[in-house]
């Protein structure tokens, strides 16, 4: 049995090693080829186990940046691959570090070599330190091992939960309240007799939270509203002789948000709708979130909620929440728009009620890509990887540098800080299932690997962020710099933190104050302008084949 993918391996090395090299294994994505430390993509033969004697191994690929030379054989045939092995062995030779006897191969052929006698060791053990972020190599491993951890969850819901929501839909739709009530009772394990929390209640949170939340919240609804309230917006018109066109912006009447509240409350996903929709001018913000146990609404939510402005608030989450939002129940309104994330209920209820209401946006796990160089501090980079895999097991969480020695540090960092994490095991297993750094050829490569992964939040961790900046053109967001980390905007910078997940950054974009507005064309034809044009729309009318369209423009030539 082959040790697991991302372990962290010891070698332990006795006398009679000759290309071995104690010190530090880390396992490649697929069983049985390894990445030896900082050095080469490998096969190993006939080992018997996790503390079986090892086999024969050999190079199948040599990185040109390696250090070290780990192996006890050499491939003895050639491969498509065998001159730039070579060339790699050539230009390693100087500065690789060998211990004991052997030789490197010959430009003629290869020599088949070997560790010496297995009973003097040069054993492969368990290490009990795992590693949770996982290696991958450009120069090393195949295309689709790479693509592979780009890649997004699936879209497609699975077949059951499309069933359930649509009940859950369905069964608001026609029933209203008292679907509400019996779903609260189900999912939440509450009796509520009043759905809407009353301004009472909303007015009383900021004295039940710490003074130093309260100015958090307060300190970020401030920079929210300042960057939404710069952002340009209004009518616009172009004239063209007797005629002019353009369009006219109206906000919509009212939206709903709906706020997950489950695990751990948002206020922060709070602020980041709320706070916008009000600079857009909306009328009326509406606010679903699930109660807690007791049937209150956690003081924090509510306390951020006073702070935006929001209007009305309910104690109702989940898919009944989006479906009372988008049909109207006795006690919801139903709203133009929904914002907001939830579980895989929510995104499928906000699938289902499309086009009866307008749906933001459909989001997904959180994803984070950090592009880092030789200059980047490991530690920063391991802790924000760590902070977007601590949101699910699902989230996606990489690392893309041309540096291998930056890369094997930020594993390291990445196993350290979460020992000491409260949701360790939540990051842990998001990291073991799409937590990967990658070593790409170059910055450039790094670039073209983030754009085609499209993730939520791009790093920039590099010496010029900002002459990089113009290299990324898929992602929801960009953060520039060591102290730009990801959780800052998550909170405070001011630009929401609802964005495109899932890979759609190649076609949409993060929320803006136009998520809130609608335009109207505007049509103004003079008599001039409409008989220069007249003409050509009748020719057009006619040869869709609509005579009435054609008629209305011909009684006014008459």
């Amino acid at each position: 049995m082959l040790p697991r993918h991302g372990s962290r391996l010891r070698r332990d090395c006795g006398r009679g090693d000759s290309f071995l090299n104690c010190g530090d294994i880390l396992i490649s994505h697929t069983e049985g080829r390894y990445l030896h430390g900082s050095i080469a993509d490998v096969r190993r033969v006939g080992a018997t186990g996790p503390e079986g004697v090892v086999g024969k191994t050999y190079f199948r690929h040599l990185l040109p940046h390696a250090d070290m030379l780990h192996g006890d054989g050499w491939l003895p045939a050639a491969l498509p691959n065998q001159r730039e092995t070579e060339h790699s062995v050539r230009e390693l030779e100087p500065s690789a570090r060998r211990r004991g006897g052997g030789s490197v191969p010959a430009a003629e052929g290869w020599q088949v070599g070997t560790c010496g006698p297995a009973t003097d060791g040069c054993r492969i053990l368990w290490d009990a330190h795992e590693m949770a972020l996982r290696l991958l190599s450009t120069l090393v491993d195949p295309p689709e091992a790479i693509e592979g951890a780009l890649a997004p969850i699936s879209p497609v819901p699975p077949a059951e939960l499309a069933v359930a929501t649509r009940a859950i839909v369905e069964s608001v739709r026609t029933r209203g309240d008292a679907a509400i009530r019996e779903f609260v009772r189900e999912f939440d394990g509450v009796e509520l007799d009043v759905l809407a929390v009353s301004p009472a209640e909303v007015n009383a949170a900021r004295a039940r939270i710490a003074p130093t939340a309260l100015a958090a919240i307060e300190a970020a609804a401030a920079h929210i509203a300042a960057f939404y309230g710069a952002q340009p917006r209004g009518d616009w018109f172009s004239e063209r002789d007797d005629a002019r066109f353009g369009y006219i912006e109206r906000p919509l009447d009212r939206v709903g948000i709906h706020v997950p509240a489950g695990k751990a409350p948002l206020p922060s996903t709070l602020l980041m709708a709320a706070v916008p929709a009000r600079a857009a001018g909306v009328p009326e913000v509406i606010v679903c979130s699930a109660p807690r146990r007791d049937g209150s609404v956690d003081p924090h939510l509510l306390a951020a909620a006073r702070v935006a402005g929001v209007d009305r608030y309910f104690r109702v989450g989940g898919a009944q929440a989006v479906a009372a939002l988008a049909f109207g129940t006795e006690s919801i309104p139903r709203v133009d728009k929904i914002f907001g994330a939830g579980n895989p209920y929510v995104v499928m209820a906000k699938r289902l009620v499309f086009g009866h209401v307008d749906i933001h946006s459909l989001p997904g796990p959180s994803e984070i890509v950090v592009i880092a160089d030789q200059s980047a501090t490991a530690r920063w980079v391991a802790a924000d990887l760590i902070s977007q895999a601590e949101h699910g097991q699902d989230s996606l969480a990489i690392l893309l540098t041309p540096s291998l020695p930056l890369a094997r540090a930020v594993m390291d960092e990445v196993a350290r800080q979460l020992s000491g994490l409260p949701r360790a095991e939540v990051a842990r297993a998001c990291l073991e299932k799409r937590g990967w750094a990658i070593v790409t050829r170059d910055l450039d490569e790094a670039c073209a690997l983030a754009n085609r992964c499209a993730p939520e939040h791009v790093e920039l961790l590099v010496a010029d962020p900002r002459a990089w900046l113009p290299r990324i053109r898929n992602a929801g967001a960009v953060f520039l710099g060591g102290y730009s980390s990801e959780p800052m905007g998550d909170y405070v910078a001011g630009p929401s933190h609802i964005l495109p997940t899932g890979g759609t950054a190649r076609f949409s974009s993060p929320l803006h104050v136009s998520s809130f507005l609608k335009r109207i064309s505007v049509i103004e034809y003079g008599e001039s302008a409409f008989r220069r044009d007249a003409s050509h729309a009748q020719t057009l009318a006619r040869a869709e084949g609509l005579e009435a369209h054609a008629r209305a423009i011909e009684v006014r030539l008459e």
